[in-house]
């Protein structure tokens, strides 16, 4: 229930606040590396759904293809790391 992107955009030019958003350029920088030497690629967008009678939907879409999924997939005999404050 946001705005949307294009009023996000022209709230952002108005604003005075010059707060740098690195969320998506630190998500593209991680799919990169992940999508080093993959004949199929994670892919990450966000945009409009243009809903018509809808003010500004916005949406984000992150597809991982079924085979890097299973690369990334913790083996079952490996016990998962934990960290205990002392």
């Amino acid at each position: 229930n946001g705005i949307g992107l294009e009023n996000s955009k022209k709230q952002k030019k108005k604003s005075k606040n010059h707060h740098k958003s690195l969320g998506n350029k630190i998500l593209k920088e991680r799919i990169d590396i992940l999508n080093h030497n993959q004949k199929e690629k994670i892919t990450f967008e966000v945009g409009n759904l243009n809903v018509k009678g809808v003010g500004s939907e916005t949406y984000a879409s992150l597809f991982i293809p079924f085979s890097i999924l299973q690369k990334l997939k913790p083996k079952s005999h490996i016990e998962p790391l934990t960290h205990e404050k002392n």
